[in-house]
């Protein structure tokens, strides 16, 4: 399966920034995103190439769990 990160810009159509091979790491590139650029990151979306579907973005638990976040 091919996952892929789209960018949604306000103006100009949607640009495929990356390309992963599974879920996980495009998940794991979407939490580091989400860190690095947390203003663009509400305009990505990752992309199931398969079924032609967005896939939900799951946030990663830290070490304390989802209770100590």
């Amino acid at each position: 399966m091919t996952y892929e990160i789209w960018y949604i810009p306000r103006i100009h159509d949607e640009v495929l920034c990356w390309k992963f091979e599974t879920e996980h790491e495009a998940q794991l590139a979407m939490s580091e995103l989400e860190n690095k650029r947390p203003k663009a990151f509400p305009h990505h979306y990752i992309w199931n190439t398969v079924t032609k579907r967005k896939v939900e973005y799951e946030k990663p638990f830290d070490e304390y769990g989802w209770w100590g976040s």
